[in-house]
């Protein structure tokens, strides 16, 4: 995803570890999460961030957001998993 000609987020190690741009509009950060979950279902089952910009993810203000897109907090970082969204989907 970008944004003005910039890019958004860096997701590295499936998402692992992810890296906003600095001054990203949160909106397009959502955007952007969104897409990224989307590519990654399609191969991956489970996927767990544990850094956002270089700090824990459970230390930083991105839980809103990952939330947002169907993570949910599980120690030491967020998780999704494809089977309990597609779940929450078809409520």
């Amino acid at each position: 995803m970008w944004q003005r000609g910039l890019s958004v987020l860096l997701a590295e190690d499936t998402a692992s570890r992810i890296t906003t741009a600095q001054g990203a509009d949160v909106a397009a950060v959502r955007a952007a999460l969104q897409a990224l979950v989307q590519h990654l279902a399609t191969f991956e089952r489970r996927l767990t961030v544990h850094t956002w910009n270089g700090d824990s993810v459970l230390e930083s203000p991105s839980q809103p957001l990952l939330e947002a897109v169907g993570f949910y907090r599980e120690y030491p970082g967020m998780a999704w998993e494809r089977s309990a969204n597609v779940a929450l989907r078809q409520r």
